[in-house]
């Protein structure tokens, strides 16, 4: 029975975690800003026809990669660093579209 209480406190911790940035007021953070003013609808429908939805490997969003070359500049990140700080910083999950914090 322990075993399910924890995996229900860990599905419920990660799929509220950005809802706390809301919450607690944590939407003052840079990126946070910064993603609200972006129109990642515009990237999406510009960088829509270079995907193939039914041929090949899943691609991973556009807003993530727009997400990531953005924070690389801004953070003058190598492609190692901005995904080793992705997986870090749940701003950066957040900036790049994520709606659970990923470990």
């Amino acid at each position: 029975m322990q075993k399910i209480a924890d995996l229900t406190i860990t599905f419920f911790a990660k799929k509220s975690i950005f809802r706390w940035i809301q919450i607690w007021g944590l939407g003052h953070h840079e990126l946070v800003i910064l993603s609200g003013l972006i129109d990642w609808d515009y990237f999406e429908s510009e960088f829509s026809d270079c995907y193939c939805l039914d041929n090949g490997r899943a691609a991973i969003s556009i807003r993530m990669k727009v997400g990531l070359t953005i924070l690389q500049s801004i953070y003058n990140l190598s492609d190692e660093a901005v995904v080793e700080d992705w997986v870090r910083d749940p701003y950066f999950q957040y900036f790049c579209g994520e709606e659970f914090f990923l470990s």
